[in-house]
């Protein structure tokens, strides 16, 4: 490494020569030279030309010269030494081999004395193979950089030296103004100073009249005029407003570093955040008020919501009544309050969608689940499709809960079924974990060829068809009642009985007042409802009851009031043994169909326990059908008929039966003949021309036609399924029967779960000893489904295909009396107030309302994220 010092004329000279002598190298020229000169050995040249240099309007000719003018500068910096564009080499030089470095410092005229040093590469240069062409210059990148003896980033510390300053003119700077001026910065190299926040922290802000790139104390250095004019130099720049600006940015970055605040950035997302949950608490206020209406049933819109209403609707008021300040502010703004009817559908669902989500996520890991589906029609004459699912959660119990319902347009098979298909598609429940379906007896849910079961079945062989026990236990009576006339004529005048008194307001406060007047509770009769029995049987009920009432009330009528006639022809229909005997015998004959159809609309009961139930009832209907029973009866209505002053006749003389004349069998007579017809004979029973006074073979007809019809109803093609709980019973011998043939049955028809038979060899045993150990905290020693799943569930790993069949049996459908449930709040949800509603809003309502459990154990967080992931909100509510 060698040092010259050369004189301004001395360069300019060997620039000539230089020139001269390489005239052979077209392809440099001579402007390019001359640039890569000032570019390599005078920085300030290069300066003082871009400073002066006055901005012209240029052509596409002087375009194109200053983009060579660039290129040939972009060279230049890439350049190494002049010299080394005239260096020939005939071999290549490795590419690793470490070349010398060479410096030179440039001495200037006493008017701009200043010093440049500059580390300088040797280049290297190859030639081709035949040494024919040129030599190229391969310049490595970045060849060229000042290193300032200043900092580099804003990371490094100020470079303030304390030194003895050179002199210019007999001037120098002084380190006095390190305490005054605490931003500067001082280059030994240079003798200038510069401003630390402003080169680091500028981020391009320019003042009006400067040009980027060519800032004082930014990208090149104050000597504030030979150092004459340095506190009026630096006090212009402290006063300048992009200097402020950046000092305040300096400020906060030491502050940042310091952990003593945050940056802009985390200043700026911190107001976000805080915007995002100011907003967020304001969506949870709408839901809540949101969910209390829907699980409630009301209603959201009132008729007039405007400013200058009285009634605003629910929804309004109740955000008027519990909103703060705070909230009511915000709810007067004109953008973000979230309270039109678009934004309550939107709440709506989202609730909706959290109550479902919950629903789905308590099914167990094995998944299995039973559709049920009905139908009906709301005010709106629209035919709504419920949907509901059976399965068993985490802790082995039982759950059926709505998954909403659908207006079906038509309500054929076929669109039925797609429709059960894309509401299971919707909410992502795999169609082959489906094990069962039930649905009423109608022949579009139930034909076996054609019906939607059947549909279903052809995707899913396994899902068995249940027909809805309480349906048909309920079909049993209606088909027995209405085939005997007496018991027809008995609950009209039930009917009958009910209307005249319920009905009419005179007559129903007298009714009341009588009940009042002897100090009893005062009870109201029941109507007669096709559909549900336990009317009827309230209804008999209450009339016994309050029968001397009823007397007392229908002879005060027949003498007053402007219906006398209707009163005294119900008093003469009531006021008589045989209608005392009936009473009390249909009382009691459906007290116990009534206990059965309780127990079958229980959400939870089992398919066992179904199968149980009704063969107690069986049992029990026909101990009904013996003389100890029937005086039972005799004696109770004996009591009431003495106790209302009623005739009693233990026996009546039997009337010989009117038979028809013989010699007119083959005829068809169309007008009387004098006697008393066999069908309307008011004497006689159809049953064997008996006497309608001995109605102890009417009630013991009765009993045998229920009889027959439930055995007829409940011959179900699926019992081989059912008999598998017996393996689970240990009142059964197939109590953990490995040889037991439904288990077989069972295995065979479930395969697609694959239930390991091999596994269960091994499982039995250890299943049975264990429930055997447990019979001792028992005092009957007596196990069923529900009391063995809770005990193998605490050890899921060791019996897991045994719990797998337990599943099965516990999914598997007995009633839709959840369907019916389901549609009694349908009613108090779309009322003729609100026949307009749409159908999702009402869907997601209902699931809202017969869930109200689930849906008060949703997460707000969850429904404003649904909310906001809907559509583009204005105001921010995610991250």
């Amino acid at each position: 490494m060698h040092r010259k010092r050369l004189s301004e004329a001395q360069y300019k000279k060997a620039a000539r020569e230089k020139e001269e002598k390489e005239k052979s190298y077209k392809s440099v020229t001579a402007y390019s030279i001359l640039i890569i000169f000032v570019s390599s050995c005078s920085h300030y040249y290069f300066v003082m030309e871009k400073t002066f240099l006055k901005k012209k309007v240029m052509g596409g000719a002087a375009k194109n010269r200053n983009a060579k003018k660039i290129k040939l500068q972009q060279v230049a910096q890439e350049a190494k030494t002049i010299t080394s564009f005239f260096n020939k080499q005939t071999k290549p030089e490795p590419l690793d081999k470490l070349i010398e470095e060479q410096e030179y410092s440039v001495d200037y005229p006493d008017d701009h004395d200043r010093s440049v040093s500059l580390n300088i590469e040797q280049p290297v240069l190859f030639t081709n193979e035949d040494d024919t062409m040129d030599n190229m210059v391969q310049l490595p990148t970045n060849a060229f950089q000042e290193n300032y003896d200043i900092s580099l980033s804003k990371n490094d510390e100020l470079v303030q030296p304390e030194m003895l300053f050179p002199a210019t003119n007999g001037r120098r700077f002084t380190s006095r103004h390190y305490k005054v001026y605490n931003w500067i910065e001082y280059s030994v190299s240079k003798d200038e100073i510069f401003c630390f926040p402003c080169r680091h922290f500028s981020a391009n802000i320019i003042a009006s009249g400067k040009t980027a790139g060519n800032l004082c104390f930014v990208n090149y250095g104050s000597k504030c005029k030979n150092w004459k004019e340095q506190t009026l130099s630096l006090n212009n720049h402290q006063r300048c407003k992009t200097h402020v600006i950046c000092v305040q940015r300096w400020n906060d970055y030491l502050l940042v570093q310091k952990k003593h605040s945050l940056s802009i950035a985390n200043q700026v997302n911190n107001i976000r955040q805080q915007n995002i949950i100011e907003n967020r608490e304001h969506l949870k206020f709408l839901l809540k008020a949101a969910l209390f209406l829907s699980k409630q049933g009301l209603a959201f819109r009132g008729h007039n919501e405007s400013d200058t209403s009285k009634n605003k609707g629910n929804f309004l008021e109740i955000l008027d009544m519990f909103a703060d300040d705070k909230i009511k502010l915000r709810l007067q703004a004109r953008y973000g309050h979230y309270t039109s009817p678009e934004y309550q559908n939107d709440f709506i669902s989202s609730i909706a969608q959290c109550t479902r989500q919950i629903i789905l996520n308590s099914m167990n890991k094995f998944g299995v689940y039973t559709i049920m589906v009905d139908e009906t029609k709301d005010l709106s004459k629209k035919e709504q499709m419920s949907f509901l699912i059976r399965f068993v959660d985490k802790e082995l119990n039982i759950c059926e809960r709505s998954i909403g319902c659908y207006h079906m347009e038509n309500s054929n098979a076929e669109s039925l079924a797609s429709e059960i298909i894309k509401v299971l598609s919707i909410n992502k429940l795999d169609i082959m974990n489906c094990i069962g379906q039930c649905y009423d007896g109608a022949s579009v849910m139930s034909g076996q060829y054609s019906g939607v079961q059947e549909r279903i079945r052809s995707k899913v062989p396994h899902a068995i068809y249940v027909h809805c026990y309480a349906h048909r236990l309920n079909l049993c009576l209606l088909q027995t009642l209405q085939n005997i006339p007496h018991l027809c004529n008995f609950f009209n005048t039930i009917q009958n009985l009910y209307k005249f008194l319920m009905n009419g307001q005179t007559r129903y406060e007298l009714f009341v007042r009588a009940q009042k007047d002897k100090q009893i509770p005062v009870i109201h009769l029941e109507r007669l409802v096709e559909t549900r029995w336990a009317y009827w049987y309230k209804s008999i009920q209450k009339v016994n009851m309050r029968f001397t009432e009823i007397l007392e009330i229908l002879s005060i009528l027949s003498h007053q009031g402007d219906q006398t006639a209707r009163a005294i022809g119900i008093l003469n229909e009531i006021s008589n043994i045989s209608f005392i005997k009936t009473s009390h015998a249909m009382e009691i004959l459906l007290q116990t169909i009534h206990c059965a159809s309780v127990e079958l609309q229980d959400a939870s009961i089992i398919q066992s326990s179904a199968v149980n139930l009704l063969q107690n009832t069986k049992q029990n209907i026909q101990k009904m059908r013996s003389d100890t029973f029937w005086d039972k009866i005799n004696n109770s209505a004996k009591l009431v008929a003495e106790k209302n002053e009623i005739v009693y006749e233990n026996s009546s003389r039997n009337r010989r039966p009117v038979r028809l004349n013989k010699n007119l069998q083959d005829y068809f007579v169309q007008s009387t003949i004098g006697q008393g017809t066999f069908e309307n004979n008011s004497n006689t029973s159809i049953e064997n021309n008996l006497p309608l006074t001995d109605l102890k073979i009417i009630f013991y007809t009765a009993i045998d036609r229920f009889l027959n019809e439930l055995n007829h109803r409940f011959s179900n093609p699926s019992n081989e399924i059912i008999l598998t709980f017996n393996i689970f019973s240990s009142s059964s011998i197939d109590y953990f029967n490995l040889k037991s043939p439904h288990l077989v049955t069972f295995i065979d028809h479930y395969k697609h779960f694959k239930i390991n038979y091999e596994n269960l060899q091994s499982e039995f045993p250890s299943a049975k000893n264990l429930i055997n150990h447990a019979n001792k905290d028992r005092d009957d020693g007596i196990h069923d489904l529900y009391s063995i799943s809770k005990i193998l569930n605490q050890l899921p790993n060791a019996f897991q295909e045994t719990l797998k069949i337990i599943n099965i049996l516990m999914t598997l459908p007995v009633t839709t009396a959840s369907n019916e449930r389901f549609f009694s709040s349908l009613k108090l949800v779309k009322t003729h107030l609100r026949l307009t509603m749409g159908n999702e809003r009402l869907s997601d309502l209902l699931v809202i309302a017969v869930e109200s459990d689930v849906s008060s154990k949703i997460n707000l967080d969850d429904a404003v994220d649904l909310f906001s992931k809907m559509k583009k909100r204005r105001y921010p509510l995610i991250n």
